[in-house]
Formats: C-alpha cells, sequence, structure tokens
C-alpha cells in the first residue's frame, strides 16, 4: 500500500484566511473554552444540519446528483460524507465511526463557510462549468486544516500540550478531553510542537505474522523537518528495523519511550525518543527530544 499523499498543506495566505475564519466558527459558536469542543454547536452555527443514519452507497448519491446536481461534494477518498448546500444537510454514511464522525462533521461544514470556497460551489450550481481536479484537491485539504483548526480550538491544545510531558499519554489526554480520535489528536500534536517530533503512521501488516511495515503517513513539526530534512522517513522498513522490533501488540501501547538517534542533516547524530502505539487500525511510532517537554 502506498504512502498517503499530504492532505494538510496550505500556503501562508491560506493558512491565515483559514485561521481567521475558524476562529469566527468558534466565537460564533460560543465553543471555545467548552471540552469537548461542541460540535453541535458549531454545525448550528454554521446553520448546517446533520444526518447520521444513511447508506451513501450509490444509489442514495445518484439520487442525491440527479437532485442538486454540483450542490452534492464528494468528502475525503471515500464517499463517507457529503454537503448539500441548498438544502442545508451534512450527510455522514451510518457505518463511520463516532470519533471520526467529529472530523469529518467539521471537514464538511469548512467547504460552506470558508468564504472562497463556498462562492465558487455557489457559482457552479449557476453554471455549467466543473471544479478543476487540482482545485478540488486544494479545498479538500483546506477543509481539512479548517477541520483541524477548529475540533483543536486553534491554540488551545498545543498550549494545554506544552504543560505536559511529551507522548502518547499527553495524546490520549488531549483527545478525550476535546472529542477527537487518537489519530486527529496524534496529527495535531506532532505538527504543532516547537521541536523536532516527527508521528510516523504504518499500515497493519497482512498477515498480521508479517516482519515488513510499509508507511502510511508521515506528520513532521516544522522544526524536525528544518533539522532531519523533510524526507527523513524510508516507505518501508524489513524485520531489523527499530520499528519492526518494537512493534506492539495490537490495542497496546506497547513500551515506555526508549533512545534511538537519528543523523541531522549537518550528519551529526542527535539522541531522540523512540515510542510506540498500536490503535488497532494504524501503527503509531512518536519520535520526540529526551528532554521530554515542549518548553
Amino acid at each position: 500500500m502506498a504512502r498517503k499523499e499530504d492532505d494538510a498543506t496550505v500556503d501562508a495566505q491560506a493558512r491565515r484566511q483559514i485561521r481567521e475564519t475558524a476562529d469566527l466558527l468558534l466565537r460564533k459558536a460560543g465553543a471555545y473554552g467548552r471540552f469537548p469542543t461542541p460540535v453541535p454547536d458549531l454545525v448550528a452555527a454554521a446553520e448546517l444540519n446533520i444526518e447520521m443514519d444513511v447508506s451513501l452507497n450509490s444509489g442514495f448519491l445518484q439520487r442525491l446528483y440527479a437532485e442538486l446536481g454540483e450542490t452534492v461534494k464528494r468528502a475525503l477518498d471515500k464517499v463517507l460524507g457529503v454537503l448539500d448546500r441548498r438544502g442545508r444537510f451534512i450527510y455522514l454514511d451510518h457505518a463511520v465511526h463516532e470519533k471520526k464522525r467529529v472530523f469529518l462533521s467539521l471537514h464538511e461544514i469548512a467547504h460552506d463557510f470558508l468564504p472562497w470556497q463556498r462562492d465558487l460551489w455557489a457559482f457552479l450550481e449557476e453554471s455549467e462549468h466543473t471544479i478543476d481536479p487540482d482545485m478540488r484537491e486544494q479545498f479538500e485539504r483546506e477543509a481539512n486544516v479548517f477541520a483541524s483548526d477548529v475540533l483543536f480550538q486553534l491554540d488551545a491544545f498545543r498550549d494545554e500540550a506544552a504543560d505536559l510531558p511529551m507522548g502518547f499519554d499527553t495524546v490520549l489526554k488531549l483527545s478525550r478531553r476535546y472529542g477527537s480520535s487518537f489519530y486527529a489528536a496524534a496529527r495535531r500534536y506532532a505538527a504543532s510542537l516547537g521541536q523536532p517530533c516527527a508521528l510516523v503512521v504504518f499500515n497493519q501488516p497482512h498477515p498480521p505474522s508479517a516482519k515488513c511495515l510499509t508507511v502510511r503517513r508521515t506528520i513532521l513539526s516544522e522544526a524536525f523537518r528544518r533539522r532531519f530534512g523533510e524526507d527523513y522517513w524510508a516507505d518501508s522498513y524489513g524485520p531489523e528495523s527499530v520499528f519492526t522490533i518494537n512493534r506492539p501488540e495490537p490495542g497496546n501501547a506497547g513500551f515506555r519511550p526508549i533512545p534511538i538517534r537519528l543523523r541531522n542533516l549537518r550528519e551529526e547524530t542527535e539522541e531522540m525518543r523512540l515510542e510506540a502505539f498500536d490503535s488497532g487500525f494504524q501503527i503509531h511510532y512518536l519520535v520526540y527530544p529526551p528532554q521530554g517537554s515542549m518548553k
């Protein structure tokens, strides 16, 4: 299985605009400082409704497309959720995990609440034009950034994490506090650290006894990129790798942090810590400095 493409990088201008719009929705919903992040109030503030008990199969989607055309837009790689702008409804597939519904709901809100996306969809609804595939991909990345900003209340997640020890215990604690999935919290955690940090996510091997692990996605802090480079991690690791040797049991937090050494861009080796967690869906490894604090 190939490594997933980047799905959350936008340019600096879009990043500022997304942040401003996320702040607007959080304030409109009175969501700041409320835990878990009150998604129903955010949906209401966006003047949308949610239907979660539908099956987004081909028949359902064909009926929606026939009635609404471009009003319905696809979400993510699979059709897990669709947005009906005119009807003011978000439809989420009944099979979507409860924790994933939170992020997906905010992702779909973004397509209507980000003003430049809303304006373009409105134009397309009244014309014979369709959105360019590259623009659609950009909109998906912007929606992911918006969803993460809203769910983790902009800087609130980072600031709370700064006062806690580094590691997956903190990720789990904050995921429960904000009402997110472990995966969403781990991504936000790794990306927001002010120190070199990497989240390396592996696919579950098939069969489970396989001794080779393939990388699904990597999330790097800006400090990690500057020190170790963008392409530090390979696409797969064999039986002798530190990841395979220290692979935890499914559903197990694995081991306490162990020391490892990484070679930086100046060809110097640095000591880091490696921690593992198997969520049952993917295998996660967190790499961070030994001092154990974001400060």
